[in-house]
């Protein structure tokens, strides 16, 4: 199929695929017809002429052109051309700026900033997931409260849904959500006295969350090297504690997956396709992330051994994930020694304290009221984002402003964001070069030697990762 005329591949569950050079979208049918072959999961061809497939019935589309219907623009994994990433990403295809909806909040000095992204994980429909983020160091939280917003990556956005939980907040406390789903309010909230890395102290570092975060570099032999930060607290908070972590990936998983998706080339749309037509993925589908990791959270045993007594993260290189991991009785026990244990170079880390936990509490759901597109209302994306049925799709450059209004209380609110829905990574023309099946099935089947055999080709290019990655954000 000639890659400069318009084309369209249909991926469907069985394995199937149409090719298409020429296509219709039937809105009111919800069809895609047009003209072009029908070939088997064998690569088969079965059939020649036109065909009408069913939008219900598709796993994946494929395209070098945009879709712009609703139907089909949530489906479709497009191939762009070089001219179309910009300086920065053809200088290294690896650091390319990818994001799932980022949400900017102005902070607590009136600045925007941003603070949260979406669903990070969801990289095809099946894996449509919700995401809940603490807008920590958001300013003071009433009457509406504006969230902005953007696409500014290459890719497509399917949002389903973009509410506020909020609960009240008692002067001089805070509200935390756990690791295990329960909502706590909480006090005497106490970094770490000392922290200490391999590089040595790290305190100032974790002592705020302010961006000024503790890094690594990765192993120069093996990626999923691990290495532990050591926290003292001397004077704990009493009653139950929960531990508070800020942290946000580096861009190794950025790559590695950027990494594979070059590796699958062509065969990576319907690696998706298949992921999207089956409730189960491939065994080692997420074997990569697996081998990584989480934040493992780590408390001092009788007999001089480290216990993992529970772990926090999640995927993302962009905002900084606020998360609280409940601690056991026996791990506060007078002065409280904890350890972190997280893969080198694959974790920024903003801020750690310990919290007494108080009380539970429970939020209170609070959908848009208004959506305002280039200052105006947008009543469809308002409609798509309060309807569980329906998504808004959303492109490179688009920018919604989400307003929320907040009851009157006596003080302020604790708010927090939850997301819902998935992202389509647009493919660079300059990944399909380095097509290797070989190397695509050693990253999903047998990670470790994957991640030995990448370390050197990753090491090369981590010095200018984060100019590069920032450098390419995409702006209208």
């Amino acid at each position: 199929m000639d890659g400069k005329s318009p084309w369209l591949k249909i991926h469907m569950p069985d394995g199937g695929l149409y090719t298409l050079s020429q296509w219709t979208i039937d809105e009111e049918r919800n069809t895609i017809s047009g003209r072009g072959s029908h070939l088997d999961f064998r690569r088969v061809e079965v059939a020649t002429g036109m065909f009408t497939v069913g939008m219900d019935s598709v796993s994946i589309l494929e395209s070098n052109e945009v879709q712009t219907s609703g139907a089909a623009a949530g489906l479709t994994v497009l191939t762009i051309v070089s001219a179309a990433v910009g300086l920065y990403c053809l200088t290294n295809p690896k650091a390319c700026f990818g994001s799932c909806p980022t949400f900017y909040l102005p902070d607590q000095q009136g600045e925007p900033r941003l603070m949260a992204e979406g669903f990070s994980a969801s990289v095809a429909p099946r894996l449509e997931a919700t995401d809940l983020d603490a807008l920590f160091v958001s300013g003071p939280a009433r009457g509406n409260v504006t969230v902005t917003m953007t696409n500014e990556a290459l890719e497509t956005h399917v949002v389903r849904r973009v509410d506020l939980l909020a609960v009240p907040q008692t002067a001089g406390k805070r509200v935390l959500a756990a690791q295990d789903g329960t909502w706590w309010e909480a006090s005497h909230i106490t970094p770490a006295d000392r922290s200490r890395g391999p590089e040595g102290d790290c305190s100032a570092l974790l002592s705020a969350c302010d961006l000024d975060e503790r890094t690594s570099l990765a192993d120069s032999l093996y990626l999923g090297a691990k290495e532990v930060v050591e926290l003292e607290f001397s004077a704990p908070p009493s009653g139950p504690l929960g531990l508070i972590v800020a942290s946000r990936h580096s861009l190794l998983s950025t790559y590695l997956f950027y990494q594979g998706l070059a590796y699958l080339g062509e065969a990576a749309a319907p690696s998706l396709a298949r992921v999207s037509g089956s409730c189960e993925t491939d065994a080692g589908s997420n074997a990569m992330g697996d081998m990584l990791g989480r934040i493992e959270v780590q408390a001092p045993q009788s007999d001089g051994t480290w216990l993992t007594v529970g772990s926090v993260g999640e995927t993302g290189p962009l905002a900084v994930n606020v998360h609280m991991l409940r601690l056991p009785p026996s791990a506060v026990e007078g002065p409280v020694r904890l350890r972190l244990r997280l893969t080198k170079g694959n974790w920024r880390l903003d801020y750690v304290a310990l919290a007494a936990l108080e009380q539970p509490v429970e939020p209170r759901r609070i959908p848009p009221v208004a959506i305002l597109r280039d200052g105006f209302d947008d009543s469809e994306a308002l409609a798509a984002l309060t309807d569980p049925a329906k998504t808004l799709v959303t492109f490179p450059g688009d920018r919604y402003e989400l307003v929320y209004p907040l009851p009157e209380v006596d003080g302020d609110w604790e708010i927090f964001l939850e997301s819902r829905g998935y992202y389509l990574e647009w493919m660079r023309q300059e990944w399909l070069a380095e097509e290797d099946p070989a190397m695509a099935a050693l990253m999903f089947k047998r990670p470790r030697l994957a991640l030995g055999y990448l370390a050197p080709l990753f090491k090369e290019l981590e010095p200018g990762m984060e100019a590069h990655f920032w450098g390419s954000r995409y702006a209208p």
